[in-house]
Order: structure tokens, then C-alpha cells, then sequence
């Protein structure tokens, strides 16, 4: 297809503190093209405003650097990195790699007492296929540390409006995570809630959609190899997430911003 239509590219986080579709959904508001047709690389650098974990009050800045290189094959955002193959010319997939920074109970009250969650390395892969205006993504990513398991991203997205310098683009995400990854970052055991200063019940968190996240985004191209990017997005959680006494908020804005150079 032709490379006028940019990827409406949505990956589970690795650079982020918490596995969440947060993070790097934001990540693909100033993600560089990936098409192969295209023919040029890029790097970028953005910062992106995001909760200290899912359903936290309070918020944190993530910096997030971003490159494609090779002919489009390769890219690597935030944390993640991974290869393009096109299959057809709207249908492509790849192979993933990405890390997890964990969570540290001490980067918030509400965590105090609470055991930190070790980093990890993810691997999986994605496949998308966009047809025109429209594309859609199915992801799935699972921690090296099985304790973590996995989760799995599915979004859409529709090019608004394109000229020679604007793109504006809409999408929605949404995110299931295995009964292992909802435990590890919305449960609570016995243990646990008896060493947690808030004195948080015993919660056990099942898998299911943990979360919802309508997006919007804006390119700018002001020169030739130049292009501001900006996004943002708002997370609602549902089921099992939502219910956790974690969480201290159901719902969050998250915000970013990068600038990319293109070669």
C-alpha cells in the first residue's frame, strides 16, 4: 500500500514502570513510520505524563526515545523494539521484545508495605493489517518472569485528516491480561495485606479486559526532516482491574509529546 497512510501503531509498554497499554499508547503518538515503503529512518525523542501505576492518583514523566532504521524492518520505541515484515500490502507482522521497569512500592504511599515488582524482559509478537484510512493490531506480549504472564492489546484507528504538513488520527485500545498479569499488578494475598500500611483487604484478581483506552493524535511536519507529534489518551479500567483496592482512580488522562528527525 502506499506510504501516505501512517501506522496507527499501538504496543504494551516496556520503558514504563507497569505493564499497562498506557505508556506506549501514548508512545505511538510520535511513533516513526514503519512502512517499507517509505524508505527513510528516523530517531525522536518525546516525554509522556502517565499514572505511577494503573489507577494511581498521582503521575510521573516518562521519556520516550524512538528510532526506525533498516528500510523500516527494524524499529525501536521506548523500551520495545521488534521486526516489520510486510505479508501483503495492507497485512504485516513481527516478532517483539520489550522490558517491564516493575514497580517500586516506595514511588508511592498507596504501594507502602507492598512487595516491589521486579523488571523483566517481554517477548511476543504483533500483527496488523490496514486497509486504506483504517488499521487494526492484535499484540501479545509475556514477561520472561512467568510469575508476570502475559497480555494482549487489540486497536483501531481511522486517519481523520492529512495534508502536506497535518495528520490527525483517532483510535481506540483495548487490553486483556492472563489471571498471573492481573494478580501481579491489581491482587493483593494474604500476605501482603497484612504487611501493607494501608491495611488493604486480601483481593484475587482474574483475567479478563482490564482496560480501555480512547486516543487521539496530531503530527506536524514544520520542515523537511522535521516532525512534532503530539498525543493523548484517556484509560478507563473495568472488571477485575477496576475493583482493586489499588486503585485510587478508575480512569486517567496521559498525555505526550516528541519530536522526530528523518533521514
Amino acid at each position: 500500500m502506499s506510504g501516505a497512510y501512517s501506522s496507527y501503531r499501538v504496543l504494551l509498554p516496556g520503558s514504563g514502570r507497569y505493564l499497562s497499554a498506557s505508556a506506549l499508547l501514548l508512545c505511538a503518538a510520535f511513533a516513526p513510520e514503519i512502512h517499507a515503503e517509505q524508505q527513510r529512518s528516523s530517531v525522536g525523542l518525546g516525554m509522556g505524563i502517565t499514572p505511577d501505576y494503573p489507577g494511581a492518583d498521582s503521575y510521573h514523566a516518562t521519556p520516550l526515545p524512538s528510532a526506525r532504521l533498516f528500510d523500516g524492518r527494524f524499529f525501536l520505541q521506548g523500551g520495545d523494539a521488534g521486526l516489520n515484515f510486510a505479508l501483503t500490502d495492507s497485512l504485516s507482522a513481527g516478532p517483539l521484545i520489550a522490558y517491564s521497569g516493575g514497580r517500586d512500592a516506595k514511588d508511592n504511599q498507596a504501594l507502602a508495605g507492598l512487595d516491589d515488582i521486579d523488571s523483566s524482559l517481554l517477548y511476543g509478537a504483533f500483527v496488523r493489517w490496514q486497509p486504506g484510512r483504517f488499521s487494526l493490531e492484535a499484540n501479545y506480549l509475556r514477561a520472561a518472569d512467568s510469575d508476570q504472564g502475559a497480555a494482549a492489546t487489540l486497536s483501531l484507528g481511522y486517519l481523520l485528516y492529512q495534508n502536506q504538513r497535518h495528520q490527525i488520527q483517532l483510535g481506540v485500545a483495548t487490553q486483556w491480561r492472563d489471571g498471573d498479569n492481573m494478580q501481579t499488578w491489581f491482587g493483593i494475598d494474604e500476605r501482603q495485606s497484612a504487611m501493607s500500611d494501608a491495611h488493604y483487604a486480601p483481593y484475587n484478581a482474574r483475567a479478563g479486559i482490564a482496560q480501555v483506552t480512547p486516543q487521539l493524535r496530531w503530527r506536524y511536519q514544520f520542515a523537511d526532516n522535521w516532525q512534532l507529534s503530539t498525543g493523548v489518551g484517556y484509560t478507563l479500567l473495568t472488571n477485575e482491574a477496576k475493583d482493586s483496592p489499588l486503585v485510587e482512580k478508575k480512569s486517567d488522562l496521559q498525555g505526550a509529546i516528541g519530536v522526530n528527525y528523518q533521514f
